[in-house]
């Protein structure tokens, strides 16, 4: 790996968004959680200055829809630049993306030399160079573990996806890992939740089989490194259910509120699932540190991708091998990779540089209340400057939203885009459940003011990205229910004034009223809608909600004749067109797909580069020969298989969702 590239002194950029241009024409895309990351280079410094989310400024939940080209992509990133007052022609060089910004230049070179994908290695990055470059006396050890690469950039081999790395004696050493990634993959598809639900689904319910002959089984039998670690686990996860089914007594279970049968089989699998998951990392871990010899209490554990969110498996890691400290960015899953890019580059190509992740708030600002009243003014009775004594009564009576500064980073509120609620009162998190659609057993996380961390909380340290679970304590359990899962556990984010100064007034002021320095946070939006971004997002949800307060940029709003607000899905944001007209789309089925490959044949040449080997979709004799190939494919590897031939109707059904609330896909209408 070479550094010898000049770079000068400016602006860059790193993208991670589904490149224009084929994924446009058929309304698909071949990354999700799409995002973008600005940075500053001078001398040796090095300083991240703003990141994007999309889903957070077009209101589709992980983001994933591209550009017909080079010119719309351009002026939707000169949009986005305008937030942090850049535009595209103050950019350096762009990484990340193909064909996006004329600057682009292909950063995954760097690293060309490394048989292991970019992606995992950038995932690595985003984590283990957040407080800079590991030196003579700080060891970094990482893992990159998520469900798998993207294929934009690289054309990773089907037997090594997950990346370790040690970082460290002025050197970084890859390697190939495990990842339980796959495992948590194959449980959402089957079941229809997210990752994140079926985490918290495992502690909900007491349901337990004990099953150590399956688990040791699956341990000793499979490695969970590539491809074929979604098929053992399709396998895996059917075992354990059709196991538990047998086994467990659902009617000597205890009725909980919102849980019913399902719930408790789903709760009694995703234990063995977590099980299996933590014992993979545990495997991860002990082969690393005897192989390089380290000393955990000498050395940071970095974790990214996905299962990185994965709050359990990171506090057990920790307990576990008393690692000196957690490293993990607050966007740890695929939102993180534009992060990842960026510091990968960096050190590649520079021989020294100095950087600190400045923390989670690196969003755009929220837009004045002024101008949300422009359109939401005949609900709005009062305004007026926070009172923090006055926050607190209102957050006694119900939960309220709160939108202030800039936007955190990452699929977890972190208090500047939060649903607060009274961590005393049990009846509180009920009314969060129904305000966000979500099923009632779900208990709502604590931020804590960072130095009464221990206090509340066993074997507790700073948690600042809620990417920890500790065990309340008793007295924390009996005076702050509403935060604490069935298992006594909680995912902890702690706060300290300068991390976030208004937010630790208010806990501080919570506190000398309740005696508890803690309160309920949840995002603030609603069932399958991203975290809200701006001030009028947030009226919007408190309207459909019915809410009568709420606390936004830097004011306290009340609201009247809620009843009478006529909208009843979330407001449209900055994008929602993803159309184009009749000359542009002729333009690009020219240009990438004249002769029609379509259905599930399109989706998996998009998705996997092998099959695209040689063949050329402008000469229409490779269509047989690239049709066959997809079908061999999805016949080696039966559990994509399904996911491919469903995909065509599902993304039907899910554009005409999105059509339903007002998104544009397709040929723009004649008559605009």
């Amino acid at each position: 790996m070479g550094r010898v590239r000049a770079m000068p002194d400016g602006h860059y950029l790193s993208t991670y968004l589904t490149e224009p241009g084929m994924p446009f024409l058929n309304n698909s895309w071949t990354r999700h959680d799409n995002n973008i990351s600005l940075w500053r280079k001078s001398g040796s410094q090095v300083s991240l200055l703003h990141y994007w989310e999309l889903e957070r400024f077009s209101g589709i939940k992980h983001h994933a829809f591209g550009v017909a080209d080079r010119e719309q992509a351009t002026r939707m990133l000169d949009s986005l630049l305008g937030d942090a007052a850049v535009r595209m022609s103050d950019i350096v060089e762009v990484w990340g993306t193909p064909d996006v910004g004329e600057q682009y230049s292909n950063a995954a070179e760097w690293y060309a030399d490394v048989a292991l994908p970019y992606h995992s290695i950038c995932h690595l990055f985003s984590a283990a160079l957040l407080d800079g470059q590991p030196s003579q006396d700080r060891m970094v050890l990482g893992f990159a573990v998520d469900g798998g690469p993207d294929t934009v950039i690289d054309d990773p081999d089907d037997v090594h996806w997950y990346v370790g790395g040690v970082f460290g004696r002025g050197s970084a050493e890859f390697f190939p890992v495990e990842s339980p990634g796959p495992l948590y993959n194959m449980a959402a598809r089957r079941y229809n939740l997210e990752e994140g639900t079926l985490m918290a689904l495992a502690g909900a319910s007491p349901a337990h089989v004990e099953l150590p002959e399956l688990q040791a089984e699956v341990l000793s039998g499979v490695r969970f490194y590539g491809r074929t670690a979604f098929s053992d686990s399709a396998e895996i996860v059917e075992l354990i259910e059709s196991t538990v089914q047998r086994r467990l007594r659902v009617a000597d279970l205890p009725p909980l509120d919102g849980l019913e049968d399902r719930g408790h089989v789903l709760s009694a699998v995703m234990k063995h699932v977590q099980a299996i998951s933590t014992a993979v990392m545990e495997r991860n871990v002990e082969e690393t540190l005897a192989r390089c010899d380290l000393d955990p209490r000498e050395t940071d554990l970095a974790m990214a991708g996905g299962y990185a969110l994965n709050c359990p498996t990171n506090s057990h890691l920790m307990r576990r091998y008393g690692f000196r400290r957690l490293l993990a960015p607050p966007c740890a899953n695929d939102s993180g990779q534009s992060l990842g890019i960026g510091l990968a580059t960096f050190h590649a190509r520079l021989e020294n540089f100095e950087f600190r992740f400045p923390g989670a708030y690196l969003g755009s600002q929220q837009h004045s209340l002024e101008g949300a009243l422009d359109r939401y003014g005949d609900y709005v009775t009062d305004t007026r400057p926070i009172d923090l004594d006055e926050a607190v009564r209102d957050i006694r009576r119900g939960p309220i939203p709160w939108v202030n500064g800039r936007a955190e980073l990452g699929p977890r509120a972190l208090g500047n885009r939060s649903l607060f609620c009274d961590p005393t009162r049990t009846v509180a998190k009920n009314q969060v459940n129904r305000l966000k659609g979500r099923q009632n057993w779900r208990p709502v996380a604590p931020v804590v003011m960072a130095d009464r961390v221990t206090e509340c909380f066993d074997d507790a340290r700073a948690s600042p990205y809620m990417l920890e679970t500790f065990v309340a304590t008793s007295e924390t359990a009996t005076r702050a229910p509403a935060i604490v899962h069935l298992d006594g556990s909680a995912r902890v984010q702690t706060v300290d004034e300068q991390q976030n100064p208004l937010l630790y007034q208010l806990l501080a002021r919570f506190d000398a009223v309740t005696g508890v320095p803690i309160l309920g946070n949840t995002s603030l939006n609603d069932k399958g809608e991203p975290i809200v971004q701006d001030v009028g997002d947030a009226i919007n949800f408190c309207l459909r909600k019915g809410l009568s307060v709420a606390y936004l940029a830097g004011f306290r709003v009340e609201f009247a004749n809620g009843n009478s607000f006529p909208e009843t899905v979330p407001a449209l944001r900055r994008f929602s067109d993803f159309s184009a007209s009749a000359e542009k789309l002729a333009e690009l089925t020219a240009k990438y797909n004249p002769f029609s490959l379509d259905g599930y044949h399109l989706l998996v040449w998009l998705r996997v580069p092998e099959v695209r080997h040689g063949l050329d979709l402008h000469d229409s004799t490779h269509l047989p020969t690239a049709r066959r190939r997809v079908d061999d494919w999805l016949a080696r590897y039966p559990s994509d298989r399904e996911w491919y031939l469903a995909a065509p109707d599902d993304l039907a059904r899910y554009l005409k969702d999105l059509q339903a609330r007002g998104f544009q896909f397709g040929q723009t209408d004649p008559a605009e």
